[in-house]
């Protein structure tokens, strides 16, 4: 199953201004970086309090910025393979999400190749 990407950039919301302007300046650094090096496991290596807690508050903005970007993507797809999908099977034909998703193997494959796979022109 082929991965999505992770988003492009972070967000940083207002509503962590107040707690970012409590951190010193090397601090708010260690976060920053912290935020855009983010995979999803790791963190800023760190035993000051105050920046333990930014990091938790910013983690789980980031998390989940990061499940709506791979919805975002998983839907995009699903919309171009509907354009293609329309082109070439017969309205009754064209599966739903559901369907989609598990013939194209969670999204990873091409249109062409879940159209494929869907007329049984290849095995999956």
């Amino acid at each position: 199953m082929k991965e999505h990407t992770a988003p492009p950039g972070v967000m940083i919301y207002r509503g962590s201004r107040e707690l970012i302007a409590q951190l010193p300046p090397e601090s708010v650094k260690a976060l920053l970086l912290a935020m855009l090096d983010y995979d999803g496991t790791n963190g800023p290596d760190t035993e000051e309090p105050l920046l333990r807690l930014a990091w938790a508050a910013m983690r789980e903005r980031l998390d989940h910025d990061r499940e709506s970007y791979a919805q975002t993507c998983l839907t995009n797809k699903y919309s171009r393979f509907l354009r293609e999908a329309r082109r070439v099977l017969p309205r009754e034909n064209v599966p739903d999400y559901e369907t989609w998703y598990e013939t194209s193997e969670q999204g990873s494959l091409s249109a062409t190749k879940t159209l494929l796979r869907l007329s049984g022109g290849e095995r999956a």
